[in-house]
């Protein structure tokens, strides 16, 4: 279904609740060095985890490349720690990124 469409009937495809971000806290927390993204959300996992000192870069890989287009990669630019960022499925960058954290929004 194409964000027009998700528009035009409405339907509830993403959400952001306080219990999402309270599971999601424990992630953040583990944060530092080189982090993966895996899931792109809202932003606001990717928020919190660029806004922790212990954090260098953050790398994100969103596998909906209409996600990316729609506003994700102008996102992603608003966060100076995001050096690059991949469309693919997340599983499938895991082990390609040295000692990186991955930690997943999806």
């Amino acid at each position: 279904m194409s964000a027009d469409e998700r528009a035009k009937w409405a339907s509830i495809w993403m959400s952001l609740t306080p219990f999402e971000m309270l599971t999601q806290r424990s992630g953040v927390q583990a944060a530092k060095g080189t982090v993966v993204v895996g899931g792109l959300g809202l932003r606001w996992f990717l928020r919190k985890v660029c806004e922790r000192p212990s954090v260098e870069l953050v790398i994100v890989v969103e596998r909906s490349q209409e996600l990316l287009d729609w506003y994700g990669t102008a996102m992603c630019q608003k966060h100076s720690k995001v050096t690059d960022v991949i469309c693919d499925d997340a599983y499938n960058q895991i082990g390609k990124h040295g000692e990186a954290r991955y930690l997943l929004d999806i």
